[in-house]
């Protein structure tokens, strides 16, 4: 079962500009990179209907669909593509029981699997995964890095958009 509303449903596709971008705490003293994972957006105007997202202890069950948010990038070529102007929606199916890259810890990061050919890219780590339960969407993880599912082994299956 998929999640029954998608972002742009929830949100009425709104589309609001950023005020203040703060990224990472290096980005005082250093220019900033897309490897500083945290970064606060201040929006212009607020967002007609939006709410703070839910957080749920439960953990997401195996076979459940998730949703993936991100402004990553939108192909793994170097250059090939910049970063997404809109935030970016992916669905992608929960299931520990896959055998994720090397180095995952299944306790702190959902493992997740997304439709051939696509996937979270670069600049989209530090991005919330969210799910549903009980008729109610919730956060269920953050895209702490990204699984290397290319044909050799050392790109991203980036969504193309």
């Amino acid at each position: 079962m998929r999640l029954r509303k998608s972002i742009a449903a929830l949100f009425a596709a709104a589309v609001a500009p950023v005020l203040i971008a703060t990224a990472g705490p290096a980005a005082a003293t250093e220019e900033i990179r897309l490897d500083m994972d945290i970064a606060l957006l201040r929006l212009e105007s607020p967002v007609p209907g939006a709410q703070p997202i839910a957080f749920q202890a439960r953990r997401p069950a195996d076979d459940q669909y998730g949703l993936l948010l991100g402004w990553g990038r939108r192909c793994a070529e170097p250059g090939g593509c910049g970063q997404a102007d809109i935030l970016q929606e992916l669905d992608t199916l929960i299931d520990d029981r896959m055998d994720c890259a090397y180095g995952f810890n299944a306790e702190t990061e959902p493992c997740h699997l997304s439709a051939e050919g696509t996937g979270p890219c670069y600049g989209d780590s530090g991005g919330p995964l969210l799910a549903e339960w009980g008729g109610f969407t919730y956060l269920a993880g953050v895209t702490a890095r990204i699984g290397y599912l290319g044909e050799d082994g050392g790109a991203p299956a980036c969504a193309q958009a």
